[in-house]
């Protein structure tokens, strides 16, 4: 498939930055299945036929950390990741054994070890398991959610064994769904999944390979996509009475347990996540820390404590923000708010981020820079304000045309909840029970989010940016007091724009 036109300079840094270093085959530029340049040329036969590209645009360049240069792509030795059927059609394809060829070069031949269909010996020789001759392979006409799970969820092993290993839904969400392998009965993942329900049936796709997706507000991947995920009420609410619900309606349950009548109205302001997703039984990453370089690792903290083996996980509960529906009304979703360490450049009329420096930049004015380890956790963090004048230093002494007025940006990210469906009896308000919510103490509105976990010195380049949506859809930027590590935490109902005599009205108990 060939490449979309993109003249953006971040092409050197994303494009075939996940030649090497990418652990998905699939969607990523120069690590996956986009084998033609932007121009149409297959990246290996262009090179190997002697073509030379004339321009940095990032389809024959990326930048070497450890060389700590722009270079140029092998491709014509190391081939490209075609695309690959069986990663997603075969139960069992190991997409952590496909990236250890990749990250060796070994481009023609990691989808081999990807289906285990032999041992690969370079980029040209597979050694075959002669037992495929008699046994085959098992395809599956739809993804099973093992295949879902192996870039969405947890790692080959079943359960994330360090934060490195978690796919990036565990970082943002927690669990997803059916992604755990053999842990215990207790841990109810989603009732949709134990009820044999797998990732397709809500993320469907047809013959084009584009599946269904939800509304998520940080990534920008298909945005065109947004609002065909098949929702709750779909299944659950027969509108028009054409006898197409599959799902309990839940009318009846809800009028009777008080949400009916002049209560109705909860049905409008909240999505049913909201009650029905009280809680997730594993953790998530809470903060991330790049401001120093991607080579610092910084994950920061989890809820509950970092992860291990599943059995001593605890969970978290959600925080809450409003958000806008695809008739551009507003409702209430559980989220997770993840604050990202980072820098940026600050328009000085509207005090807005305008980019994100590349990461190549951070990670050579980290290797320059001035920094220490205060918070004891083995890694440099930029924290201090001799850090940050040190960084700006060297940052600026790059040269670089997009770094003008650098600062470091302290900011929540939004990750909403819409998988882990507890049982109707984990749900808030389960047996008329108001004061699951509107009591002094309950988590919706009295709990505390920690927006960040250790103290960084005031700064004039410290850029906070809070922003908090309103019921009615208007925005607010908080300012934030990192100076304490006390003062790192806001109650839920600040985070949903409520004000204190709301709030005191909202937990006067029902």
């Amino acid at each position: 498939m060939a490449k979309e036109e993109n003249t953006n300079d971040y092409d050197l840094d994303l494009g075939l930055y996940a030649y090497a270093k990418s652990n998905c085959g699939c969607c990523h530029p120069g690590g996956g299945a986009m084998e033609y340049d932007r121009y149409g040329n297959r990246y290996d036969e262009f090179l190997a036929d002697g073509g030379v590209p004339d321009d940095l645009d990032g389809d024959y360049y990326y930048y070497d950390s450890g060389q700590g240069a722009v270079v140029q792509a092998p491709w014509d030795t190391a081939g490209v990741l075609e695309i690959d059927c069986l990663l997603c059609h075969m139960q069992g394809y190991s997409t952590a054994s496909r990236a250890v060829e990749v990250k060796t070069g070994h481009l023609y031949t990691a989808p081999f070890a990807g289906a285990g269909m032999g041992t690969v010996v370079d980029n040209q020789t597979v050694n075959y398991d002669a037992a495929l001759v008699t046994n085959g392979i098992t395809l599956n006409t739809s993804p099973h959610d093992f295949n879902c799970a192996q870039c969405h969820a947890m790692d080959e092993n079943g359960y994330a064994t360090n934060p490195q290993n978690a796919r990036s839904d565990i970082k943002k969400r927690g669990f997803t769904w059916g992604d755990i392998q053999g842990v215990p009965a207790a841990y109810e993942r989603d009732v949709h999944d134990m009820a044999g329900m797998s990732c397709i049936d809500c993320h469907s796709g047809e013959i084009d390979h584009q599946f269904a997706k939800g509304h998520d507000k940080v990534g920008t991947v298909r945005d065109d996509l947004d609002w065909t995920i098949t929702s709750c009420t779909d299944c659950h609410v027969d509108d028009v009475n054409d006898g197409d619900q599959i799902g309990v309606d839940p009318k009846t349950a809800h009028d009777g347990g008080g949400f009916g009548g002049i209560y109705s109205f909860h049905m409008d302001k909240l999505d049913c996540t909201v009650c029905h997703i009280p809680f997730k039984i594993s953790p998530t990453l809470r903060t991330v820390e790049i401001a120093a370089g991607v080579g610092s690792g910084k994950y920061g903290i989890w809820t509950g404590g970092s992860p291990g083996a599943p059995s001593g996980w605890t969970g978290f509960s959600p925080t809450y923000s409003w958000w806008d529906m695809e008739d551009g009304s507003y409702k209430l979703f559980p989220m997770n708010h993840m604050t990202c360490v980072y820098w940026g450049e600050k328009d000085g009329a509207t005090g807005e981020l305008t980019h994100p420096l590349f990461l190549r930049n951070v990670v050579a004015a980290a290797a320059g820079a001035t920094l220490s380890d205060d918070t004891g956790d083995g890694k440099a963090e930029v924290n201090t304000a001799a850090e940050i004048d040190s960084m700006i230093t060297q940052l600026l002494a790059l040269g670089e045309p997009n770094i003008v007025d650098p600062h470091i940006w302290v900011a929540p990210h939004l990750f909403s909840m819409s998988h882990n469906v507890r049982p109707a009896g984990d749900a808030l308000g389960a047996g008329s029970s108001c004061t699951d919510c509107h009591d002094t103490g309950t988590w919706i509105f009295d709990g505390n989010y920690m927006i960040w976990h250790y103290a960084m010195e005031n700064h004039a380049k410290l850029a906070s940016h809070l922003e908090i949506i309103h019921s009615d859809g208007t925005h607010e930027v908080l300012d934030i007091d990192f100076s304490d590590p006390a003062n790192n935490y806001m109650e839920n109902w600040k985070l949903m724009g409520y004000t204190q005599a709301e709030h005191d009205l909202l937990v006067v108990p029902r």
